[in-house]
């Protein structure tokens, strides 16, 4: 088994997260393209039947791991002032979507960790679409006006994808 780690730096905005099944999917894509529908039903085969090539991660930005959901045994509190202590450094961490490796493996461990707040490496930008009749050139009946939202992520940051082959 190995471990790759794959680096990228986008140009633009994009749409769709960079989750695990997209990214599956867009590989599926390309292997059809490249090998064939044989080669790629083949994949596929070893997949649905418990052999997996390999395991792909959803993409995360620059070096950064997403914050797991786990419950922190705490004190519990004896003063007024300690329960709101708590109350507020618990707000302020669930903010915080994205950790450091260090950070990451001692909560998993489960050894008490100093959590620095971080900026959201993504910027998110809704923009309000219209659906145009392409025939026509104008919009439909109603308007059907939708929004859409664009991330970024900061362009000298990479984002990166983890596959382990099996």
């Amino acid at each position: 088994m190995e471990t790759y780690r794959i680096k990228l730096r986008l140009n633009s905005g994009f749409i769709t997260p960079f989750q695990a099944d997209t990214i599956f999917g867009g590989l599926c894509w390309a292997m059809r393209y490249k090998e064939g529908a044989n080669a790629l039903k083949a994949m596929l085969a070893d997949f649905c039947s418990g052999k997996p090539w390999f395991i792909i991660s959803n993409a995360f930005p620059g070096e950064l791991l997403p914050k797991p959901v786990i419950k922190v045994k705490n004190a519990a509190p004896e003063t007024r002032a300690e329960q709101l202590m708590l109350a507020r450094e618990g707000k302020r961490l669930k903010k915080i979507n994205y950790l450091t490796p260090q950070e990451f493996l001692g909560l998993i461990k489960g050894n008490k960790v100093t959590i620095e707040e971080k900026n959201d490496p993504f910027i998110r930008i809704a923009g309000i679409q219209n659906q145009l009749n392409r025939i026509t050139g104008t919009t439909t009946e109603g308007g059907r006006l939708f929004e859409e939202e664009v991330s970024y992520v900061g362009f000298a940051e990479p984002i990166l994808i983890s596959i382990k082959t099996l």
